[in-house]
């Protein structure tokens, strides 16, 4: 009897997702595909599919969305706090002013969480300081887990465009990311907030 009611609802569930779903007039295949999608899976924010990559469209699943502290390397000192926003085309701030140093921000637009991340610096401001010279430049960042930790190393910076970015040479080494391996330095040790 149990087995039975669940179905049941369940059915009766779908069913009220699918009528609300029912396409506007005028709204396109590829609106209508994209609305039932969000409301079946529970996902808001649908953005755009980039290179097929799931994870792009899905927003919402990034995994290093929310806040987090940063440290570099090994260090016990915090140095910035990052908030990653949970979909593409929102901004990634990274907050250092009250530890005497800077603010700075990007847009995110491609990850996947295999461990890369694209971002555009803004068209207007650059990345949110005085001086910038990349104003609507590209970077790359590759970040990966290790146990609890998650470290993250920029590779690449100010390139003219999307593809240069994600093109270009990931020369980190993760042997001992606590030390060095990210350029002539440690990598970023990130811990969620």
């Amino acid at each position: 009897m149990k087995l039975k009611m669940r179905i049941f609802l369940m059915t009766l569930a779908l069913t009220r997702c699918l009528e609300v779903a029912i396409p506007a007039t005028g709204e396109s295949k590829e609106e209508f595909d994209r609305t039932t999608h969000t409301l079946l899976l529970g996902v808001e924010g649908l953005k755009r599919q980039k290179d097929n990559d799931v994870a792009a469209v899905y927003g919402s699943l990034f995994e290093l969305r929310g806040a987090w502290n940063s440290y570099t390397g090994n260090g016990t000192t915090q140095d910035t706090v990052v908030r990653y926003p949970s979909g593409l085309d929102e901004t990634v701030h990274t907050d250092s002013s009250a530890f005497g140093g800077y603010a700075s921000c990007e847009v995110l637009k491609y990850f996947n969480n295999a461990g890369l991340l694209i971002t555009q610096n803004p068209e207007n401001y650059g990345a949110c300081f005085s001086g910038d010279t990349n104003k609507g430049k590209y970077n790359k960042s590759v970040y990966f887990r290790d146990g609890g930790r998650v470290w993250i190393c920029s590779v690449a910076f100010g390139k003219a465009t999307f593809e240069d970015a994600l093109n270009s040479a990931d020369n980190a080494n993760r042997s001992s990311p606590g030390t060095a391996g990210c350029g002539s330095s440690a990598w970023s040790r990130i811990e969620k907030r």
